[in-house]
């Protein structure tokens, strides 16, 4: 599956296996290469997307919920890589309603709310700006005079 996404992205036939190869690696999935994705838990499908995206080696890597789903110790090793990605240079764009995940991982956080921007900084510059202990308090606050009541609150379908 990694050789097929790596020859689209236009890589040659044995740099697109040296690259999958790697990319299993480091996902952790080289013992699975021989099985089906269809008999692939959840969490190891999660994992092979994520792979598709790395393949390549963007510059830029647009994530939107990596660990939604996944139990503990997958989103766990998602989280790590995705560290790991970003010591490396890559920038990443995350979309995510967990904010410890996203105070864990950005440099900088947006809030949006019906599609404008009510919130921008550093998490730890909104944080003390507020003068809560995290970025889920910052969340709440920003929402409700934004207009939005806790009660109002709707998931999206």
């Amino acid at each position: 599956t990694l050789v097929f996404f790596a020859r689209i992205f236009g890589l040659p036939k044995e740099e697109a296996k040296s690259r999958a190869e790697a990319t299993l690696r480091l996902l952790g999935l080289w013992g699975l290469r021989e099985r089906k994705v269809g008999t692939l838990s959840s969490g190891e499908r999660q994992k092979l997307s994520l792979g598709r995206c790395l393949i390549h080696n963007p510059p830029v890597l647009v994530l939107d919920e990596p660990t939604f789903g996944l139990d503990v110790f997958v989103a766990r090793s998602v989280v790590q890589l995705i560290e790991e990605l970003r010591s490396q240079g890559h920038t990443v764009l995350l979309s995510t309603h967990d904010m410890h995940l996203a105070e864990r991982l950005c440099d900088r956080v947006g809030i949006i709310h019906l599609g404008r921007l009510v919130a921008e900084g550093r998490p730890g510059e909104l944080v003390a700006a507020e003068g809560v202990v995290d970025l889920e308090e910052v969340f709440f606050r920003t929402l409700t005079r934004a207009g939005l009541s806790p009660g109002e609150a709707k998931p999206v379908p």
